[in-house]
């Protein structure tokens, strides 16, 4: 399990450099088009379906790191002051209620919105690009969500035994 933890892990903080490459993009672009708006009255064309999809990929890529390393809010206050067998239970729950939760979004995603999406042949306004592929990526990271709430319900259980 350690091996999977571990690959989850390094698989995780690869989706987040990814998503710090493309924030420093948006910055990049962002500061372009105020500076070509400003300058020479011309700014990028579809600029706004640009960042659309850059910050589709974005969020979907950082926040199964946010999950693995607890960077979210949570409710630590009820857990601390609790016993050992109270916070077990409790965090088994809130872990099995996430694994539910994103398993079915991802289910939901990549095997009914998606399909229906590019069926439509729904496109962004300016760029026309297609936008099921960007629901793909969104099911991606979450997918990677759901695995590391997975390892973090196993991880629970280790800790408490």
């Amino acid at each position: 399990m350690k091996t999977i933890s571990k690959y989850i892990e390094m698989v995780t903080r690869f989706l987040n450099d990814i998503s710090r490459v493309i924030i420093f993009a948006i910055m990049i672009l962002v500061v372009t088009n105020i500076i070509l708006r400003a300058t020479l009255n011309s700014p990028i064309q579809g600029v706004y379906d640009i960042l659309l999809m850059l910050s589709i990929i974005m969020v979907s890529m950082s926040i199964a790191l946010c999950h693995l390393t607890d960077g979210h809010v949570n409710i630590t206050i009820l857990l601390e002051k609790s016993p050992r067998a109270v916070r077990l239970v409790l965090a088994t729950i809130i872990h099995l209620l996430s694994i539910a939760l994103f398993g079915s979004i991802c289910w939901y995603i990549v095997f009914r919105y998606a399909p229906a999406v590019k069926a439509s042949g729904e496109t962004t306004l300016t760029t026309f690009t297609p936008l099921y592929p960007f629901y793909y990526i969104m099911a991606f990271g979450i997918l990677f969500l759901l695995l590391v709430s997975i390892v973090k319900l196993i991880g629970e259980f280790r800790k408490e035994v």
